[in-house]
């Protein structure tokens, strides 16, 4: 990538930073608060900045509330990814790491558990990593990759889970992670449409 490249993606890089960007809206415009949960709908700012096979970027929560949890605006999330070729065998590697933080906010309504408060929101706080190998054959992409985060399960009271569903199960830790995908692009350069199939 040449300085002058560099620049420019730089320079898209922090134009970022004055444009709110939408980042989800997990329920309609008219979903509203729910007990402790709040409308999921949430507004991050980034810098990005990628050279060659790394790219480093920085997100902040700049709403009120981060993907439903009350009392979080600000929650961050460092995100550093390589895609290293290997050679010329059509091979790449992948290799991530993030950190999502979580601003130690109290949140009543969730972290009490009726006699006493069990925690704060930095508790959805998590490190994540993963391991990965793809490539390109005939027009599909095939991907293996080994993913862990340490998120929590329980509060300090083993009653208020975190991070746990109700299958007992905690979301995050390890897993391994198959996917097949295919990118289809309309004639006439229009927009391109992936189908991924995913087993984990």
């Amino acid at each position: 990538m040449s300085r002058r490249t560099l620049s420019r993606s730089l320079a898209v890089a922090l134009a970022a930073l004055s444009t709110l960007v939408f980042a989800a809206d997990c329920g309609s415009g008219s979903a509203g608060d729910l007990g402790a949960y709040r409308n999921p709908s949430t507004t991050e700012a980034y810098l990005g900045l990628g050279y060659s096979w790394a790219s480093l970027k920085y997100s902040q929560v700049i709403s009120a509330n981060t993907f439903g949890v009350n009392n979080s605006g600000g929650t961050s999330y460092v995100d550093l990814s390589l895609a290293i070729p290997l050679g010329e065998s059509g091979w790449t590697l992948q290799l991530h790491g993030g950190r999502t933080t979580y601003a130690s906010n109290t949140n009543l309504g969730y972290f009490f558990n009726g006699s006493s408060v069990t925690g704060n929101n930095y508790l959805f706080s998590y490190t994540d990593y993963k391991l990965g190998i793809a490539k390109e054959i005939k027009g599909y992409t095939l991907a293996l990759a080994y993913t862990n985060a340490d998120t929590k399960s329980r509060a300090a009271d083993h009653d208020v889970t975190v991070y746990e569903n109700s299958f007992g199960r905690n979301i995050g830790e390890s897993r391994a992670t198959f996917t097949l995908a295919k990118a289809f692009r309309e004639p006439a350069g229009g927009d391109a449409v992936a189908i991924q199939i995913r087993c984990a």
